[in-house]
């Protein structure tokens, strides 16, 4: 699909969603967040939030200048199990997947990752049987150095001992390792924003138009 950046930023951003913190430290306001909620989207496409912006301290204080950080990571069983996704556009900030991470997306078809993405760990991809694509921020030289988890193992018996060939073939990541992959798909990052707001601790998203 040659025009699948111009459809990624013609897509919206979700409605609704919720965050934490990706990280503890001193000023939290100033942290980057993780994705807890999905929230509400539509069509099958979900576009994963790139921004958050903070209005108020922890305490509940405004904050002089509004503070916006990224969203680097998501709970690890955010997107298990979910038949509704077709099209997953990652943040643009994520660097690392959890184990498991879109195990059961079994209608996934195509998946756009930013080249910050070094790993792929184990069952990253199990049973998403429909991916075909993927689309790269990076070279094709940087994609062919993600590690990606994905072994054979085979025992074989020793003389005397009446086992059969045990052979156990991880396949996890097939789908992924199988995907045609679009390379240098680089989003613009003029067009990166926040579309979640929230006062203190109380979420507003309710009340606040998506467009």
């Amino acid at each position: 699909m040659s025009n699948y950046l111009d459809l990624i930023e013609l897509m919206e951003y979700p409605c609704d969603y919720r965050v934490k913190l990706g990280i503890m430290w001193i000023h939290p306001h100033t942290l980057p967040k993780k994705l807890i909620d999905l929230g509400n989207f539509e069509f099958g496409f979900y576009k994963m939030p790139d921004l958050y912006t903070n209005y108020t301290y922890i305490t509940g204080e405004k904050l002089k200048d509004p503070i916006t950080v990224p969203i680097i990571s998501f709970s690890d069983d955010l997107f298990q199990d979910n038949v509704e996704i077709i099209d997953l556009v990652l943040s643009n900030y994520v660097s690392s997947l959890p184990e498991g991470a879109f195990k059961g997306m079994t209608y996934l078809r195509r998946i756009w990752i930013p080249k910050s993405i070094k790993y792929i760990p184990k069952d990253c991809f199990k049973e998403c049987y429909d991916l075909e694509e993927i689309y790269y921020e990076g070279s094709e030289e940087e994609f062919k150095q993600i590690e990606i988890y994905h072994k054979l193992y085979k025992v074989i018996p020793r003389p005397g001992i009446k086992d059969d060939i045990i052979e156990y073939y991880d396949n996890g990541n097939l789908p992924f390792i199988h995907a045609k992959v679009f390379y240098n798909q680089v989003r613009d990052k003029e067009k990166i924003k926040e579309t979640f707001v929230k006062v203190g601790n109380k979420d507003i998203t309710d009340y606040i138009k998506c467009y």
